[in-house]
């Protein structure tokens, strides 16, 4: 969660390669729009299309090495289990830890939180991974099979794509089919999609997909170092997707509970308190992070502005008063009791 290369023929024979080429090009360049209209027309008859959610979403990564018992749960709407490892060929690794899903979402269920699958991750295998599953009908088809398997092997309430990132012009398309044909297979077993997107840059999610994708998460942090994540960042990323047409009921604002250095590795918001960094200030030595006080304004940016805040991630959080989960939970509530006496 965290970022062609020719021999030169003959003349002739130059020509001819070339207008195979073309031939072949224009081929797939038909082939390709009557395949997008295949779906599209798929799409019409049988998806039930992402739901309106009114409620605001405080979702939070759980990673695949987290303690359940430490999870809050009563302050969560949502929680994606991260991660779920796509290969090349459209399958789908055994989840590391099942044991460990079985009993997260045993506890989440007991109390209303639904559990996502977060497929993918900010690793360069699992972006190539999907760079390739992406551009073939039947790696495609193969991944659908597979995501709704997994789903329903652990009865889990729909998935998250963290495709990080495709590119605009050169595979957003395979992404618009991939998010297209899940939207169809998920939402007729009642389950639900979303997906991450890069924070205030990037334009690879095409309009027309986010009446198939029930929220997406922006990743409003990792712009830099130290100061990766400010106020002003989350402002310029709702800004942008705003700006491109995702609807603020389906924007979701995402936030770091760890801090970067650009000397240090990262730590987590309860490894830099036992340092002695202070839980309301986003500065500790050359780390920057989100205290208690940037965390509240940004839940405050997002209630405003989209309908929901995420987390990357739970297992980070600091306990007791110190707990940014409980700055966000407070916050929210309070939000809530002042909307709805308006």
């Amino acid at each position: 969660m965290r970022t062609m290369k020719i021999n030169r023929p003959f003349v002739s024979l130059l020509a001819l390669s070339l207008m195979a080429i073309l031939s072949c090009s224009k081929k797939a360049e038909n082939e390709l729009n009557a395949n997008t209209e295949q779906n599209e027309a798929v799409l019409k008859k049988n998806d039930t299309g992402a739901q309106a959610d009114s409620s605001f979403r405080v979702i939070g990564y759980f990673p695949d090495w987290g303690d359940v018992d430490q999870v809050q749960f009563d302050k969560l709407t949502h929680i994606d289990y991260a991660f779920a490892l796509p290969n090349t060929d459209g399958s789908i690794a055994e989840i590391a830890n099942p044991t460990l899903l079985r009993s997260l979402v045993q506890k989440a269920h007991a109390q209303n939180v639904k559990v996502f699958i977060s497929v993918g991750g900010g690793t360069a295998a699992a972006t190539n991974a999907f760079n390739a599953l992406a551009a073939g009908n039947a790696s495609r088809e193969k991944f659908r099979l597979a995501l709704i398997e997994l789903i329903s092997t652990y009865a889990l309430d729909g998935a998250d794509i963290d495709w990080e990132y495709p590119v605009k012009g050169v595979n957003d398309g395979d992404y618009a089919t991939l998010i297209q044909q899940l939207s169809i297979a998920l939402h007729n077993e009642g389950k639900q999609l979303s997906t991450t997107v890069t924070g205030s840059y990037g334009d690879f999610v095409r309009t027309s997909l986010y009446t198939h994708l029930d929220f997406v998460n922006i990743l409003a942090y990792d712009e830099g170092t130290t100061y990766h994540s400010t106020l002003d960042i989350a402002k310029r990323s709702l800004d942008h997707w705003l700006g491109l047409g995702l609807p603020a009921s389906k924007a979701v604002l995402a936030v770091p509970f760890y801090g970067l250095s650009p000397t240090k590795d990262a730590l987590a918001f309860s490894g830099l308190l036992a340092l002695g960094a202070d839980p309301y200030s986003d500065v500790f030595g050359d780390y920057g992070y989100n205290g208690i006080t940037t965390i509240k304004a940004k839940t405050d940016m997002a209630f405003a502005r989209g309908n929901g805040i995420a987390i990357w991630n739970l297992a980070h959080d600091a306990t007791g008063a110190n707990s940014l989960l409980s700055a966000i939970y407070t916050e929210a509530q309070k939000l809530k009791g002042s909307a709805a006496k308006k």
